[in-house]
């Protein structure tokens, strides 16, 4: 099967690159960082492949470049040198317990949200149901055309600027022969625990082991707005319920509330299963702290220059994580100028490296469209119009915000601890000025700046925990009541995501999605209202004029004009002859009231040419 040989080509990659750098690695690390590297370097030049060739040409050009790569890359004779497991066997068993919990976890959400086939149709649940309508519609639009197009789908005419390197990638796979749901699921996968590995591999190259880092990311990945477990217990005594019956019956996400104004969602329920780009980003995160740690320590040119290749990459494929880790690079480079008064060559190297190969991808995600990415300062972050700063930071952040200002005193304030602000003061600087300027439209997005803080202040508390446990252990309780009620809200946005199954396409959609495949060319456009979960785009990976107008304002596009468009067409008002060349129309039998839909006249003006209980097709 080619999606197979796709993976496998891939992953060999991956090891081939990651042997080569002749690094020193744990067993942890390894196949983490093989993982990562195949995935997301192997995509990259996938991408630029068919960027001059058809697919038919392309893929068997990426694969066979990997392959060739890999060969010289093994034969180079650099080898990676794998060191002793550390810690002793309670160490393996508490990475052992911690691994298998969080994949059967991660994975099984995985399995029961990316676009499940049933005899009903296809299903999702939660804010997976929504985001899978752009990752859906950017894949099937890649894998079903017959060579790329830098044009974004759900808003056809306007050019692709969002980051899709992941979707590109479950798009080959499903080219090969896989499912969409297995395109999905299994790179999604392979990188979310790649990244876990590799901060479990960052904790022990800092602090010797691993305990603190699953203390981290157990903390990280059950966390959420620090209001949430108490506006649950208060919905609780309300409900008359009982516990249990309220517990497997939530009636919503208490990780992001309106009333009160709380938007630190979890990141299991919110990120990670919903928001794909995270997912290439956050394994690249990990493997440039592992690189990092290397280059701290012994001077390198060749790694250094990888390194800062490797992150250039990253723009296409998540920026924000981008800045995150230039914002660490910018820290290396201060700290050294001050601590041996001229600056570290390595990291000048890294960071120099980075900006060539991103500024290219920079500017094309500034400037396609011509309107810029839509930044505004917005003092507070997403703080409501009259609402007091300091509650909005008590109910958002709570005792993180506390921990976050205390651990930056204590790194600061404590001789032997200051060697790690290095790490940590780039991202509480990210922190602040994501409090302060909004990089896109929505202001919210800058969640995805202020959990890489979270996550790196989670970790140097687990270590810090274990260090007071150790020697005054009086301090277990209230620190275990302090993990409990940072993991509440986060507990619970999880627990809810069982408990939902929500129809994402039905078996009249998939109906029109393959009347569609068949009878029309990859690139027509048609017209639609903007449901995420439009068929049209998700399944048949045709473009469309108006996509859900919660996607074009976040990349900052004007949808005033488009949506005027979508109403003179549902009035029988537009021709062929339209702005967006568009060659049909798809109307839903139960289309939203806000739109008027004059049936008759689209049938008297308009051929149609496809029909079931829920859709018309019309030729314009």
């Amino acid at each position: 099967m080619l999606s197979l040989m796709y993976l496998v080509s891939a992953l060999v990659l991956g090891t081939a690159i990651a042997r080569r750098l002749g690094l020193k690695l744990t067993l942890l690390e390894a196949p983490a960082l093989a993982i990562s590297f195949g995935l997301i370097i192997w995509t990259w030049v996938s991408f630029l492949t068919a960027l001059v060739l058809p697919y038919n040409f392309s893929l068997p050009a990426t694969t066979g470049l990997a392959a060739i790569a890999s060969l010289l890359l093994w034969r180079s004779g650099s080898s990676w040198r794998l060191q002793p497991w550390t810690g002793g066997n309670r160490s393996k068993i508490a990475w052992s317990i911690f691994t298998l919990i969080t994949t059967c976890l991660i994975g099984w959400l995985m399995l029961t949200h990316y676009l499940v086939k049933v005899p009903a149709g296809i299903v999702s649940a939660n804010s997976t149901w929504a985001d899978f309508g752009l990752h859906a519609s950017l894949i099937s639009h890649f894998a079903l055309s017959d060579r790329l197009s830098l044009d974004l789908p759900v808003a056809a005419g306007a050019k692709l600027t969002y980051p899709f390197m992941v979707d590109l990638l479950s798009a080959w796979l499903l080219r090969g022969g896989w499912s969409l749901h297995a395109a999905l699921v299994v790179p999604s996968l392979l990188l979310i625990t790649a990244f876990l590995q590799l901060m479990l591999g960052f904790g022990l190259r800092l602090f010797g082991g691993i305990g603190g880092s699953i203390i981290g990311l157990t903390l990280i990945l059950l966390s959420g707005s620090a209001v949430g477990g108490f506006t649950a217990f208060s919905d609780y005594k309300l409900s008359g319920l009982s516990l249990t019956e309220f517990f497997t019956h939530l009636p919503k996400d208490y990780s992001t509330l309106t009333i009160p104004n709380a938007q630190v969602s979890n990141i299991i329920a919110d990120i990670i299963l919903p928001q794909r780009g995270f997912l290439m980003g956050f394994a690249a995160f990990a493997v440039s702290l592992i690189l990092f740690t290397q280059l701290g320590r012994r001077s390198s040119r060749h790694l250094a220059i990888f390194t800062g290749a490797f992150i250039g990459l990253l723009p296409l494929v998540h920026a924000h994580t981008y800045v995150v880790l230039m914002a660490v690079i910018v820290s290396w480079c201060s700290f050294a100028a001050l601590r041996t008064k001229h600056l570290l060559p390595n990291f000048l190297l890294v960071g120099a490296t980075s900006l060539i190969i991103a500024l290219p991808q920079i500017l094309w995600q500034s400037l396609a469209n011509g309107n810029g990415t839509g930044g505004f300062f917005s003092p507070g972050w997403v703080v409501s119009p009259g609402e007091s700063l300091m509650l909005f930071w008590i109910h958002n952040y709570g005792l993180t915000g506390l921990i976050i200002v205390g651990l930056t005193l204590v790194l600061t304030l404590y001789g032997p601890l200051r060697k790690y602000l290095v790490w940590y003061i780039p991202l509480v600087a990210v922190f602040v000025g994501a409090n302060i300027y909004s990089l896109q439209p929505f202001a919210y997005d800058n969640l995805k700046l202020i959990l890489y803080v979270y996550l790196m202040t989670y970790v140097f508390v687990g270590y810090g925990a274990i260090w007071l446990v150790r020697r005054y252990l009086y301090t277990m309780l209230p620190l275990a009541a302090a993990g409990i009620l940072i993991m509440s809200t986060g507990t619970l946005a999880v627990a809810r995501e069982f408990q939902h199954s929500d129809v994402f396409a039905s078996s009249d959609d998939i109906e029109l999605a393959v009347w569609v495949q068949a009878a029309t060319k990859p690139t027509d456009v048609f017209i639609t209202t903007d449901r995420p979960n439009q068929p049209v785009a998700t399944l048949a990976g045709r473009s469309i004029v108006f996509g859900y107008r919660g996607w074009l304002y976040a990349y900052h596009l004007d949808y005033q004009t488009r949506l005027n468009a979508v109403q003179d067409v549902l009035s029988a008002q537009m021709t062929f002859e339209n702005p967006y060349h568009a060659q049909y129309l798809a109307v839903s039998s139960f289309e939203p009231v806000e739109w008027t839909v004059d049936r008759p006249a689209l049938d008297a003006k308009y051929k149609k040419q496809f029909s079931n209980a829920s859709w018309t097709v019309y030729r314009l």
